[in-house]
């Protein structure tokens, strides 16, 4: 039994599409036919639940990590009928595990409780192919454990010279980590790719052609700002939209070119206290 991936997605800058992009990358692996779970661990603002049209979240990853309820019985399977197309590989599956209902502080996410929600998704890693974690925006202590927690993170970003700037600080910071993780590019908001491969060429020259992957980009696309005003996911609300065609390339050219080599994953990091104590 191989591996599942764990990827991070994040920023460095909040309002960026980071949420958007974990939801509906998600939906497409798991069109691919991969089992796929999505866990919300943006402490502060946690909103993955409303583009999945979840209203009520009785058990969320803070009981699960604090024992008061188990991972199986918080985590809510999202219908195929919600996000499944006639074309769709056979297989695939989409669960979430849902962030804290009240503001869960970072403080209150220790070393002790990473162990247990380590543990807890180890336990389904037969039954999953992809974790993706959908973070908080911003550079803090919750960030760097789950980039120790994670082999893989997707760094969004666009062309304003601020989210340039986060994106640049959160990498240098993650590079700090003894085992950094792989790190994937997804411009998103761009005139079209040519500005997002600037995007890339710029950032690896800053990162002194450290090896940074190129996903794709996303095309700025107003029906994608409609689906997003209106708390919809663009890619099943506009299926047909440039935005929808970018992202469903972004998620198979991640799917295909793993950087593990047969698609699957190296396992969870190893989190061991002393790695906790940035």
């Amino acid at each position: 039994m191989t591996n599942p991936r764990s990827m991070l997605v994040t920023s460095g800058k909040g309002g960026v599409g980071k949420t958007h992009f974990s939801v509906s990358a998600s939906i497409e692996w798991a069109r691919m036919g991969q089992r796929v779970i999505l866990v919300d661990v943006d402490y502060g603002t946690p909103n993955s639940h409303i583009y999945l049209d979840i209203k009520k979240r009785e058990n969320t990853l803070k009981e699960v990590i604090q024992g008061r309820c188990s991972l199986e019985k918080a985590l809510c399977e999202i219908p195929h009928d919600y996000w499944r197309g006639e074309s769709d590989t056979e297989g695939g599956s989409l669960h979430f595990l849902p962030g804290s209902i009240n503001r869960f502080v970072m403080e209150d996410f220790s070393a002790k409780e990473q162990l247990k929600l380590q543990d807890s998704l180890n336990q389904l890693k037969n039954e999953a192919d992809i974790f993706v974690f959908d973070s908080g925006a911003g550079i803090d202590e919750n960030l760097l454990k789950f980039s120790a927690f994670c082999e893989e993170m997707i760094l969004i970003t666009d062309v304003e010279p601020a989210s340039r700037a986060d994106a640049l600080r959160l990498w240098f910071s993650v590079q700090e980590l003894d085992s950094p993780p792989i790190c994937w590019l997804v411009p998103n908001s761009v005139k079209d790719e040519l500005e997002g491969n600037a995007l890339f060429v710029h950032l690896k020259e800053k990162m002194e052609d450290a090896p940074l992957r190129w996903a794709g980009a996303i095309r700025n696309d107003e029906r994608l700002m409609e689906a997003t005003r209106a708390g919809e996911i663009f890619n099943l609300r506009e299926p047909g939209s440039k935005a929808s065609i970018d992202l469903r390339e972004i998620a198979k050219t991640m799917l295909e070119e793993s950087p593990f080599g047969d698609g699957s994953g190296a396992g969870f990091g190893e989190i061991i206290n002393e790695a906790l104590d940035f």
